[in-house]
């Protein structure tokens, strides 16, 4: 269950002991979360950062009634509603397991008290800071550069994973429209071929 999470450390900061790794597993907690569990709600304080060993999380909120998927992140990855895991502020977004998941969790607690007593983890937490910021940046760029239609091709050209395994429905609320928009969209795209 450890290895996928130490290969993790050691690709984000090289040089780390096997002793230093030992500790930081020690603070890991193991948990199962079952298909469509939230594991952070909007509106409450997101306490862990996590690391799925198998399954997928989507990060979203609902607007209006309807879901605007912001991620999907699935095995051998981070994910936290980070703006609330740093500033200790409510969730603005819900994470949600998609699929069955088996996930590692660290604590604020345990991060800060690793920030604090290894340099190391403190380079792994701004390391990690700025994956999420840019992964957050792109999609933002992407969402006001580019129609469904140029988005729906980037995802097709970059993540045959999500098209592979999200629904429909799934992928038109990561796009930011309507199943039958992507319907219309897929069928243009078909006539085109």
């Amino acid at each position: 269950m450890f290895q996928m999470i130490r290969q993790s450390f050691i690709d984000f900061v090289p040089g780390l002991t096997t002793d230093e790794l030992d500790r930081i597993c020690l603070r890991l907690q193991p948990k199962s979360f079952a298909r469509k569990t939230i594991i952070v709600p909007e509106g409450q304080i997101c306490q862990y950062v996590y690391f799925i060993n198998s399954g997928a999380v989507r990060l979203f909120n609902r607007t209006n009634g309807l879901d605007r998927n912001a991620e999907y992140v699935f095995e051998n990855n981070w994910i936290s509603e980070y703006r609330s895991f740093v500033t200790r502020g409510p969730a603005i977004q819900s994470l949600e397991a998609i699929e069955d998941c088996e996930m590692l969790m660290l604590s604020y607690n345990d991060v800060q008290e690793s920030y604090n007593t290894n340099p190391k983890f403190e380079r792994f937490g701004r390391l990690i800071a700025e994956f999420i910021l840019a992964q957050t940046s792109n999609n933002e760029i992407e969402n006001g550069l580019y129609t469904p239609e140029e988005r729906y091709l980037r995802l097709i050209e970059k993540d045959s994973i999500m098209l592979k395994r999200l629904t429909q429905q799934q992928i038109a609320a990561y796009l930011g429209i309507q199943p039958e928009s992507l319907s219309r969209i897929r069928r243009r795209l078909a006539q085109k071929t």
